[in-house]
């Protein structure tokens, strides 16, 4: 296991290095020089948004609860027909490199500081999050200390940033999609054999009970990061060469959502309890197949599949979050326009400054779900105002309010412990709305 794990790591190496030689502007570092091929680009929505922490956490869902969690699969796979049918090619046509920049040219320079500093906190935490979950691995397979193992892969992910840009970190992402299909099929067909084969009287019911009100709102919150996710949509969306590239990319993503989310993960809690009973706890659905059930070349595979999962989606929003300090920050934000080496040179000087600090909350978090409802939440308020004015829905003091009331509501309901079982997530959009008509009511633009 140990040595496949080290190939893959090295393979990736060695990818990042050939692709630096093409980075000398901070267009090729931040958005490939917006010559992006649409099916790189698509391959890397798939490893971005389809992380490690998403396979992990899904099989033990589907394993818990049973195919009622396919509506969280059912989300997605609308989200991505949604945005290539309606969005991709408005959102290309903008012209802006960032979500904050987006945010900017219909709201003006406040609610895309806000909006910067919302996206930038909460990919920060998730980043820290993705630290978290690959030193897990490394603990669990490799016998590595904690400690050594959460400092290994910062720098794992810190160094694959730097070294390549984003289209080292996109053409390593769509590698890693390649072989995370491959190998999470593979594992789903291992799994659904020695459960005895597939048998729709077992696999197609719902195993515990889970409140209509939770259930709402973890779809809500899915539906939230999807659209207001620069990292894993909206760069992507700004690499590729034309509005109809952007479109394509997307169509890659909802194949590659049924493969691995709507078929793969699913057989794989299913069989698992068929295999190994209901008692244990759903994040140790995975490492209990690979150490107890799965041969050692099958458990290899899912753990480098799970490892390449979760450096791709790291990898990708360490960069994406050192584009917005540089750009929506450190230029938009003081008003300075700086020149193409000095933008290129700060943008790699945030990426090891933000790897260090990931590296840092990674050592703090102590509870993964509750840091993941909050982070959600914080995204989900930039939904409403950005697709009003994407949409020309709103005018700059509705976005404005809508932002503003969106994160101060959906925080504040998490913080008072989530009254009535109904998720942040619902407040922050309903108080978004409510914002958003307001603004609208009184804005004499």
């Amino acid at each position: 296991m140990t040595t496949i794990i080290v190939i893959y790591l090295v393979f990736l190496f060695v990818i990042v290095s050939y692709t630096k030689k093409y980075t000398k502007t901070s267009e090729d570092f931040f958005l490939a020089g917006r010559n992006l091929n649409w099916l790189v680009a698509g391959g890397s929505i798939v490893a971005t948004g389809i992380g490690g922490t998403a396979i992990l956490g899904y099989a033990g869902a589907y394993y818990h609860y049973g195919i009622v969690w396919h509506t969280m699969f059912s989300t997605a796979f609308i989200s991505a027909l949604f945005f290539a049918f309606f969005v991709a090619e408005r959102v290309r046509s903008i012209g802006a490199q960032t979500l904050p920049e987006i945010l900017g040219k219909f709201y003006g320079g406040k609610t895309s500081l806000i909006g910067a500093i919302m996206i930038i906190a909460s990919d920060t935490i998730i980043i820290a999050l993705q630290i978290k979950a690959m030193s897990h691995l490394f603990v669990a397979f490799l016998d590595i200390p904690e400690v050594w193992s959460t400092i290994l892969c910062a720098i794992l992910f810190t160094s694959i940033s730097l070294i390549g840009g984003f289209l080292g970190v996109a053409i390593t992402d769509a590698i890693g999609t390649l072989f995370i299909t491959i190998g999470i099929l593979w594992v789903a067909v291992v799994s659904m054999n020695l459960a005895g084969g597939f048998q729709v009287e077992k696999y197609l019911q719902n195993f515990s009970a889970i409140s209509w009100q939770k259930m709402l709102g973890n779809n809500l919150s899915l539906f939230g990061l999807l659209f207001a996710s620069q990292s894993i949509i909206f760069q992507r969306l700004h690499s590729v060469s034309t509005p109809k590239d952007a479109k394509k990319s997307l169509f890659v993503w909802a194949v590659g959502l049924v493969l691995i989310m709507g078929i793969s993960v699913p057989l794989i809690g299913f069989s698992a309890r068929e295999i190994l009973g209901e008692n244990l706890k759903p994040d140790q659905v995975i490492p209990t197949m690979i150490k107890q059930v799965l041969s050692p070349q099958s458990g290899a595979i899912l753990v480098a599949v799970l490892i390449g999962a979760i450096m791709t989606s790291a990898n990708s929003m360490l960069l994406s979050v050192s584009m917005n300090i540089t750009k929506d920050i450190a230029e938009t934000g003081f008003n300075k326009k700086y020149d193409d080496k000095t933008v290129l040179k700060m943008g790699r000087v945030f990426t090891v400054i933000l790897g260090f600090i990931t590296y840092i909350i990674a050592t703090y978090i102590t509870s993964l779900i509750g840091t993941i409802i909050f982070v959600y939440t914080a995204i989900s308020a930039l939904v409403i105002p950005l697709y009003s004015g994407i949409f020309g829905l709103s005018k700059p003091l509705g976005g404005f309010l809508s932002l503003l009331f969106g994160i101060v509501s959906g925080i504040g309901w998490y913080l008072i412990g989530q009254p009535w079982e109904i998720h942040p997530v619902v407040a922050c959009y309903v108080c978004g709305l409510i914002g958003l008509i307001i603004g609208n009511t009184f804005d004499s633009k």
